[in-house]
């Protein structure tokens, strides 16, 4: 699967953390997993996916940002949708606002 572009699992009734291991699918382009119940970070780890152009994780129970999780080599990136999440934290709303301008 390290070769999988596009992984859709939106609209399931998922429950788990965001899969750290998900960052090792290098040829992603898209990652969507809206409408779960998908809780925990988005991890510093999701940086690494320097071919994504989509992020769309909205309406889940995310409830926090680790810098880096949008990074710089993102060049290809356009969209990052976080909405209806848990992120109430301020530093991890800011940190995710900074990175998301550096990147683009």
């Amino acid at each position: 699967m390290r070769n999988l572009e596009i992984l859709d699992l939106s609209g399931n009734s998922i429950q788990e953390e965001l899969p750290v291991d998900l960052s090792e699918l290098y040829y992603l382009t898209g990652m969507f997993l809206s409408y779960n119940q998908i809780t925990g970070i988005f991890p510093s780890e999701f940086g690494n996916l320097v071919n994504i152009t989509r992020f769309r994780l909205q309406n889940n129970q995310i409830s926090g940002y680790e810098a880096g999780g949008i990074s710089t080599s993102m060049t290809a990136l356009v969209e990052v949708d976080l909405s209806y999440n848990a992120i109430s934290n301020r530093d991890d709303i800011i940190q995710l606002i900074k990175d998301v301008s550096d990147c683009v």
